[in-house]
């Protein structure tokens, strides 16, 4: 039995059909997904249900209008509260960079921390970063559209992986362990300094007919997810990260950002750890050169079922007919040969 369907016998109802695995379409306001699709179905969702579970990051973007909107969706019968997770920026500013780049983003790493703090406005994925990660005013926003009893922010230990999920197991009711036990973790690691280096070669290569068409559906979705479904086959492999006068910078705002939070009134749980915590070996530089088997799994990842499955039905005929034409030129070059 899947984890919705446990939790449904439970009495919560953890939605299907808005995402893969959360439900991210009610969430990110885009020209498909809109405001007035997402308070559609946020109605229907509490008037047939009890206790509706959703969960996105997504809903850390929203305005203020926007979550006034949606929270005027669910019904003036409906409690609504809010759960944050929060990770120290220091943690955050290199994982976000690895999203990024699966994204297509070629900048390197070294520029985009430094631009992060220095230059905030200097292109789309700096403004995006404190979009999502400006805690003290997303949490600020939702603290006053439902008043700061109704928001929690859990403050996220990474050398204590399993509390969160002990959070949310005591916050909803739950068995111990239906959360924090679960023995299918579906892994999603971060690449490494090499493997990112030959995702942003990759890029730079395909050009921007190929990128359109390929980027998210082969490459972002197939590609890159092959690898960091499994182990990096080089044994020294390093990580992408911060200098250690960049992780000052970053401590510093973080901790800005702490104070900030706890003086709303919101209900907090947890403490981000000193930054004595475990340390890893990581570098801002983009290796020049790049391990054989990194090259060499990389290539395997790529299966022509990829393709396949997302050719559409006119570039399948363009192929076809430039086969054609490239076979009859070939033939009639060799009747005029002979």
């Amino acid at each position: 039995m899947g984890k919705r369907q446990e939790l449904k016998q439970l009495g919560i109802y953890y939605p299907e059909g808005h995402g893969k695995y959360a439900q991210h379409r009610l969430a990110k306001i885009t020209e498909r997904d809109t405001l007035a699709k997402a308070r559609k179905a946020i109605t229907k969702l509490t008037k047939r249900h009890n206790l509706v579970l959703l969960a996105s990051e997504f809903f850390s973007e929203l305005k203020a209008s926007d979550i006034a909107e949606l929270v005027d969706s669910a019904g003036s019968n409906t409690s609504i509260e809010v759960f944050f997770s929060a990770r120290r920026l220091d943690k955050v500013v290199p994982s976000q960079y690895q999203q990024f780049v699966r994204s297509g983003y070629t900048k390197a790493p070294g520029e985009y921390f430094t631009n992060l703090l220095e230059e905030p406005d200097t292109d789309h994925e700096t403004r995006l970063f404190w979009k999502r990660h400006s805690y003290d005013l997303i949490v600020e926003r939702w603290a006053k559209a439902l008043g700061p009893s109704q928001v929690h922010v859990v403050f996220v230990d990474e050398l204590q992986p399993e509390f969160l999920m002990q959070f949310f197991e005591t916050q909803l009711g739950l068995p111990e362990g239906l959360l924090s036990g679960s023995d299918k973790i579906r892994l999603n690691r971060s690449l490494d300094s090499e493997e990112l280096a030959l995702v942003i070669a990759l890029r730079k290569e395909l050009g921007p007919t190929r990128v359109e068409s390929e980027w998210a559906p082969i490459f972002r979705e197939k590609f890159i997810a092959s690898m960091a479904s499994s182990a990096s086959p080089n044994p020294e492999s390093k990580k992408i990260g911060l200098s250690e006068a960049l992780t000052k910078n970053y401590l510093r705002v973080a901790g800005e950002q702490e104070s900030a939070i706890r003086k709303l009134g919101v209900l907090t749980k947890g403490q981000w750890p000193s930054a004595s915590d475990e340390a890893i070996i990581s570098s801002d530089l983009i290796p020049s050169h790049v391990y054989i088997e990194t090259v060499a799994k990389a290539i395997a990842t790529i299966k022509p079922k990829h393709y396949l499955a997302h050719a559409s039905v006119p570039r399948l005929f363009a192929e076809i007919r430039k086969r054609i034409v490239t076979k009859l030129t070939s033939f009639f070059s060799r009747d005029t040969l002979e």
